[in-house]
């Protein structure tokens, strides 16, 4: 493109050149612009030759196909005589007016870099913004991934809990029915004894004087006795575990609501900071 400016500007300063010839030495003149002109001619194409890589690869480009039509319009007007001056008046016409399609063009193409250039700076900048993006995307994916293992863990860590949980209290309330069935037992059997108890005050009470045989009574009586506080002890003893037991289960059941509120709200909170992202 800079060797193009420079062939116009050389083709102008040659037109100008040209305007300048006096009429009084008009076919000397012309004679030595004949051989100047064909000078001009042959610098200006070894220009175009040399710097644009010949006129056979000028078709590449707007500016050297302007540049080849206007030496082809050259030479075709070539050489001047004083016989004829219209030609010579068309030639300058032509390069006057060439030189200005060649200006017009020259103008364009330098827009049409300037565009490009500013069209690649704004890409450079979009497919650096693109990249920071797919950068954000791919961080929250990895994120959200984590989220979602760490979610399933937990799931998967409750699940065992609650089956823990769940068989504790299975067993809790099978120990309290087996201790409920043995305080049934132990009360049949103090009834029992009590009613024995009453039946050997009775007899004691009409039964001839002898005290070989009350004494013997006494002691089966206080032999009763003791068995029936070694029984009420026992029985006291198994209504505590099952208190104790109660208290166990009443515990229980609230770690297990508490627990589930627990992971309820984990839940909820893992769940907004979900949406938020």
């Amino acid at each position: 493109m800079e060797a193009a400016k420079n062939m116009v500007d050389r083709i102008e300063d040659d037109t100008d050149e040209f305007e300048v010839i006096s009429r009084e030495d008009e076919k000397e003149e012309v004679n030595s612009f004949g051989v100047t002109y064909k000078h001009a001619h042959d610098d200006v194409a070894s220009t175009v030759c040399d710097e644009e890589g010949g006129l056979d690869r000028a078709e590449d480009s707007a500016v050297p196909s302007r540049c080849e039509s206007l030496l082809h319009s050259m030479c075709s007007l070539a050489p001047f005589s004083t016989d004829n001056p219209q030609q010579y008046e068309k030639f300058l016409e032509v390069v006057k007016e060439e030189s200005e399609k060649n200006r017009f063009v020259l103008e364009q193409i330098a827009s049409m870099v300037e565009q490009l250039t500013k069209e690649k700076s704004d890409n450079t900048e979009l497919r650096a913004k693109v990249l920071s993006y797919e950068s954000q995307i791919k961080k929250l994916d990895d994120e959200l991934s984590k989220l979602d293992t760490s979610m399933k863990d937990q799931e998967i860590t409750f699940q065992e809990k609650l089956r823990s949980l769940t068989a504790n209290l299975n067993e809790t309330m099978a120990q309290n029915s087996r201790k409920d069935a043995r305080i049934a037992e132990l009360t049949a059997t103090i009834a029992e004894k009590d009613l024995r108890i009453l039946s050997l005050e009775h007899e004691l009470q009409s039964a001839a004087p002898n005290n070989a045989e009350i004494e013997n009574a006494q002691k089966a009586l206080e032999k009763q006795q003791r068995e029936n506080a070694s029984q009420a002890e026992i029985i006291r003893l198994l209504q505590e575990e099952i208190a104790e037991g109660e208290r166990l289960l009443t515990k229980a059941r609230k770690d297990y609501r508490d627990k589930l509120d627990e992971i309820s709200e984990q839940w909820e909170r893992n769940y907004r900071a979900e949406v938020n992202h």
